[in-house]
């Protein structure tokens, strides 16, 4: 048996795996660029000066109840939405 900590314990799981350093690092940049990434532009975005779609897609969502469900389900989860919230072309588009 395998004792957490040990080389055996972090080389291999039950399903054969490989939890190395190799393994470490795919899946932190994984996480990264699907969660970090957006995340990062999602906050920066509502932080800093507003370019101009920031207020065309807040005045949608004050009247559109579609509009005010996903500006408000990307603060929850930006990876499915910063796109949408950060790049004017995105946002007008959706708003078109």
């Amino acid at each position: 048996m395998s004792v957490p900590g040990s080389a055996a314990y972090n080389s291999a799981c039950a399903c054969g795996e490989q939890f190395d350093e190799q393994w470490i690092r795919d899946t932190t940049e994984a996480l990264r660029a699907r969660h970090g990434e957006p995340t990062t532009a999602w906050t920066k975005a509502t932080l800093r000066s507003r370019p101009g779609h920031m207020p065309r897609i807040l005045v949608a969502a004050s009247a559109t109840a579609t509009i005010a469900r996903r500006q408000a389900n990307g603060v929850g989860g930006p990876a499915d939405r910063a796109d949408w919230f950060v790049t004017p072309p995105a946002a007008d588009a959706d708003l078109a």
